[in-house]
């Protein structure tokens, strides 16, 4: 290029050779704008390009977000649960134990209940045989009586 613009700018004498570098000078300037106009465009492609890649890599980073966000709502909801089901399962384990001490109680009431009937049932079998001693004098009380009765008749006759 400098030294087209060197033989451009030579005297009039020659004016032929100065009208072929201009010429060729044109020819250049006329394919260096048309690859730069070129490159240009390429880099325009490669603009729009990249600026769609970014609004795709914007649409996928929105949706992650979302997805992010859906993640994070429902393990605060999970944890809610969590939280919840700790809650009933200490009120649970505090009735279990209320009912083993309410069984415990009702187990020793059972022991004193079977104790005591135990101590009636052996109350009864003495009763009973003390019932039967009784029947046996009053049997015998009664045979005396009609033994006397039937010597007073004896006796009388």
């Amino acid at each position: 290029m400098a030294v087209l613009r060197h033989l451009i700018a030579a005297p009039a004498s020659n004016c032929a050779l100065r009208d072929q570098a201009a010429e060729l000078h044109l020819k250049g300037e006329c394919k260096l704008r048309a690859a730069v106009q070129a490159q240009v465009e390429r880099l325009q492609a490669l603009s729009v390009n990249r600026m769609d890649q970014v609004e795709e890599y914007e649409e996928r980073l929105g949706a992650s977000c979302s997805r992010v966000s859906a993640l994070e709502s429902r393990a605060t909801a999970v944890e809610k649960e969590r939280l919840r089901l700790h809650g009933l399962v200490h009120t649970l384990q505090a009735t279990l134990q209320e009912t083993e001490g309410d069984l415990m109680g009702e187990q020793h009431h059972h022991r004193d209940l079977n104790a005591q009937m135990e101590e009636a049932e052996a109350a009864r079998v003495a009763m009973a045989s003390h019932y039967q001693v009784l029947e046996q004098e009053s049997s015998d009380m009664k045979q005396a009586v009609d033994n006397m009765q039937e010597v007073r008749r004896q006796v009388v006759d």
